[in-house]
């Protein structure tokens, strides 16, 4: 995978969606997006991923769906859809990898993904400040982080994950947060598998953060989760 979301060995133009110009039918696309939550329990979109594209009309950059591109909050109609369904919402976020706000170079492997990201104090502030948002906006049931959490985020702070989760099951007695913050905190795990040729069986593997890649306990540990 390539900063600006190609895969290894892709070239192609990052964040099309934020391009001048590029739009979504106001209604007719979301309804198209959010159909399956008619018979569906609960959906999970893309908030931001790791190109930083924020997909919410978010108070903490400008690089949003609501600013350019579609120019409207595309999670808080894909919200409103799925709740009028009856499914529940949960929200997808890449709290480890942005690169609109990093300049790293090119990520070529799954050791990279790991490795290849910012750990300081501003960027942990950054990420929890969009999290935030999007707990406090559409209460998702579910918190799902990709890849990892800044190192500089998981400490005491009131900035850091202990605080973060602490508050969102306030705000949401019942709500759940995946395994992928990097700390010993999870409410479930998730699996991907992966499958070879026709004479190599389907493998599972954990998701998680790779051996030898994994940051101390910290206070994220002694948050209870359902």
């Amino acid at each position: 995978m390539r900063r600006g979301g190609g895969d290894v060995g892709e070239e192609r133009p990052p964040v099309t969606l934020a391009q001048p110009g590029h739009g979504l039918r106001h209604d007719t696309d979301v309804h198209l997006v959010v159909a399956p939550a008619r018979g569906a329990r609960y959906v999970f979109p893309t908030t931001k991923h790791h190109d930083g594209f924020c997909l919410w009309d978010t108070a903490t950059t400008r690089f949003r769906t609501a600013h350019r591109g579609p120019k409207h909050d595309l999670i808080a109609e894909i919200h409103d859809a799925v709740r009028a369904a009856g499914a529940r919402f949960g929200v997808y976020f890449s709290g480890a990898l942005d690169w609109h706000v990093s300049d790293l170079p090119p990520i070529q492997s799954d050791r990279d993904l790991f490795t290849l990201r910012r750990n300081d104090a501003e960027f942990s502030r950054y990420s929890t400040a969009q999290l935030d948002e999007l707990i406090e906006r559409f209460q998702p049931e579910v918190l799902w982080n990709d890849i990892e959490w800044p190192d500089g985020g998981k400490g005491g702070e009131d900035y850091a994950l202990a605080a973060v989760f602490r508050e969102y099951l306030r705000q949401v007695p019942d709500g759940v947060v995946n395994d992928r913050w990097g700390v010993p905190a999870h409410g479930f795990l998730t699996r991907v598998s992966w499958l070879g040729g026709e004479d190599t069986p389907v493998v599972d593997r954990w998701t998680d953060v790779p051996d030898g890649l994994r940051s101390a306990p910290v206070a994220v540990a002694a948050v209870a989760l359902p």
